[in-house]
């Protein structure tokens, strides 16, 4: 057993080594930063999320006309419980990607705005 306590153990020291040096490469490189396309991916990212809600509404559509279909306690019980669920889930999943989407949109907006305020205090003192 300790032999492969230590082989995870060697696992985890390379991994985060590699995490570590990545990490070192990422705070010493030059951050372009293009708000267009920070936009342009919070846009699509909000797209996906409605197109993926309307598909859930649809098969949510489709397990209620079960309930024409298959009769009894079993049915009617197994029909809202799904519903109950799906619903639930949904609505945090529609809600955390919403919440992405806003996020993104803000960074981009406080970056110009930051940029802008940047620029002309840079006038200022030329």
């Amino acid at each position: 057993m300790s032999g492969v306590v230590e082989e995870l153990q060697k696992k985890m020291k390379k991994e985060w080594k590699q995490l570590q040096e990545a990490a070192n490469r990422v705070m010493n490189a030059d951050v372009h930063v293009n708000t267009a396309d920070i936009l342009a991916v919070a846009e699509r990212i909000e797209k996906l999320n409605d197109g993926l809600a309307e598909k859930v509404n649809g098969k949510n559509s489709a397990i209620s006309r079960l309930g024409s279909y298959w009769h009894g306690n079993a049915a009617e019980k197994s029909i809202n419980t799904y519903l109950d669920k799906v619903k639930q889930y949904e609505y945090n999943r529609y809600t955390v990607v919403e919440n992405y989407v806003k996020f993104l949109k803000s960074v981009a907006t406080g970056y110009e705005t930051t940029e802008e305020t940047n620029v002309s205090l840079a006038n200022t003192f030329k």
